[in-house]
């Protein structure tokens, strides 16, 4: 079985991203506009996070989940 190796591990194992094991992120803000509309309609999404110690490299993912139950989901690396 073939498989991509995982770019987070792959990345500190070479040490070429900081492991930072005292992060603390904290989302200040999340937030959907609109909060309801027609079919078709563009959303923007908007999240905002402070940290004091910093963090390490990482990822965020966004699941949507739309009313006919099909989903969307992808990573983002930060």
């Amino acid at each position: 079985m073939k498989s991509d190796i995982d770019p987070l591990y792959y990345c500190e194992v070479r040490k070429l991203c900081p492991i930072k094991d005292d992060g603390d992120a904290k989302f200040i803000y999340f937030g959907v506009t609109p909060k309801k509309a027609a079919q078709n309609t563009e959303f923007v999404i908007d999240c905002s996070f402070v940290s004091i110690n910093g963090t390490g490299t990482g990822s965020f993912t966004t699941d949507i989940v739309n009313p006919k139950n099909e989903s969307f989901d992808t990573d983002f690396l930060f």
